[in-house]
């Protein structure tokens, strides 16, 4: 089928973009005009690229009746386009109140588990969203509020990992003049419209004043600034793989090819040749500045970063990489003792100074004061699961591991859950859990400082 239609066309580029053929995708149906906008174009031209596709709806059971009104009328939706459809539920309200967390992060956290689990458990490929153009603005301006460098002033990709969002080039009004035109009803969530959470305050609040009184273009704007800056960072990438080229050796990295480039390229030279000894994660912009300047010291200089130690020989830079314990482990933390453990130790303390948190991932500092079980220090165990700080929802500690790419041998790595619990509070080297966050309110928090036996 040959479409006319904008936004058809839309989505298929971005499929043609992505290379997204003859696969299967889940979409994420809330019953609202973006994702009903998008399962609609789907199914109307799903056979031009060989695409089987599903939908899931999630009950978030906030909003009473009104929510379940949303689940029927996603039934009837998929059942009028013959699509497989997918229900959960979870009580988010009652998950927040657990959990010390706001209604959105929590609504957040339920869904992409429910989400992820039906991928895994059916064989589906790709979990397809309806972000459109106002979602990706939103990122971006987020990124830019909290401080960013440029990787977070792309935006959201339109593929990443399993994870693909066909419609970031299209504005809400957009999808609703498609539904309109092909008279194609969808729900409405009046949260929609309260300013209570970060982004529906950028949404309802800055983006209108913006648009009103300096820019009507500025979601545009912001848009197509994330594709330029996206282009960058993929040009300067391609830089920093040839530079490393020429400067690797046998044994390491040629000091003198790393000092002759500029500091932009040898930056991201220098995270390529960490990834190359299998890290690519917990690396900060003050690692890179501490190795730089390892480059301009003599011979037996050296440093330790996370998991790996750099060190000079002669005129090249080298790396040997440390392992955590192979050991399996289970001890109690108790505050005011030290817990000895297979390849370091942990001292744990109960501290009220704010002065004292530090927001470094190799230090435990949580807010505890719904943990009433008491602490143990131990290694992964079947069942484990971890909603890290900031992130989008629980996952097996597993699969966390695997999305961020941490080597196995680093896996065995010390972590803090309650007693008697699955729910992981903090992961070593990776953070804390959403749940156990340090907020304005906290009285009190537990930090514990590690001491590893790092073995080169």
């Amino acid at each position: 089928m040959n479409t006319n239609d904008k936004v058809e066309s839309r989505i298929l580029s971005a499929i043609d973009e992505a290379g997204l053929y003859h696969t299967s995708m889940l979409v994420a149906l809330s019953g609202g005009a973006d994702s009903v906008a998008l399962l609609t174009a789907l199914c109307r031209i799903k056979d031009e690229r060989g695409l089987d596709i599903s939908a899931a709806h999630f009950n978030h059971m906030i909003r009473g009746e009104m929510a379940d009104a949303d689940e029927r009328f996603c039934e009837r939706l998929c059942k009028k386009l013959n699509v497989r459809l997918f229900i959960g539920r979870g009580d988010v309200p009652a998950h927040a109140q657990k959990n010390r967390l706001s209604l959105e992060t929590s609504a957040r956290m339920l869904r992409y588990e429910f989400l992820n689990d039906i991928l895994k458990e059916n064989g589906i490929s790709y979990l397809t969203t309806a972000h459109h153009a106002g979602d990706q603005a939103e990122s971006v301006l987020l990124h830019l509020i909290r401080g960013s460098g440029l990787k977070g002033l792309c935006g959201m990709p339109l593929l990443f990992g399993n994870i693909f969002r066909p419609l970031l080039s299209l504005k809400k009004c957009e999808l609703l003049a498609y539904l309109s035109r092909n008279s194609q009803d969808f729900c409405s969530d009046e949260t929609n419209f309260s300013a209570d959470g970060t982004r529906n305050k950028l949404r309802l609040e800055l983006i209108p004043y913006v648009e009103n009184n300096i820019n009507p273009n500025f979601i545009s704007g912001l848009v197509s600034t994330a594709k330029l800056l996206s282009d960058d960072e993929a040009y300067l990438d391609t830089l920093a793989k040839s530079a490393l080229d020429d400067a690797r050796r046998a044994d390491g990295y040629s000091i003198n090819s790393l000092l002759k480039l500029d500091t932009v390229i040898l930056s991201r030279v220098l995270r390529l040749a960490l990834c190359e000894h299998g890290v690519s994660f917990d690396i900060e912009r003050r690692h890179i500045e501490a190795l730089i300047e390892l480059l301009k010291k003599g011979t037996g200089k050296s440093i330790d970063i996370p998991h790996i130690s750099a060190y000079i020989s002669y005129d090249t830079l080298r790396f040997r990489r440390y392992a955590l314990t192979d050991d399996a482990f289970c001890i109690p933390l108790k505050p005011g003792e030290v817990a000895i453990f297979p390849g370091g130790r942990a001292e744990a303390c109960f501290e009220s100074d704010r002065s004292l948190l530090e927001f470094d991932p190799f230090v435990a500092c949580m807010d505890i004061s719904k943990c009433e079980k008491g602490f143990v220090l131990r290694t992964r165990k079947e069942g484990d699961r971890f909603f890290p700080l900031g992130s989008f929802g629980s996952k097996k500690l597993k699969d966390f591991f695997i999305d961020r790419k941490i080597p196995r041998p680093l896996r065995n790595m010390p972590l803090i859950a309650e007693v008697d619990s699955n729910t992981i509070l903090y992961v070593y080297g990776q953070g804390i859990a959403q749940s156990v966050r340090v907020k304005e309110n906290t009285e009190r928090f537990l930090k514990v400082k590690f001491d590893m036996n790092r073995h080169m």
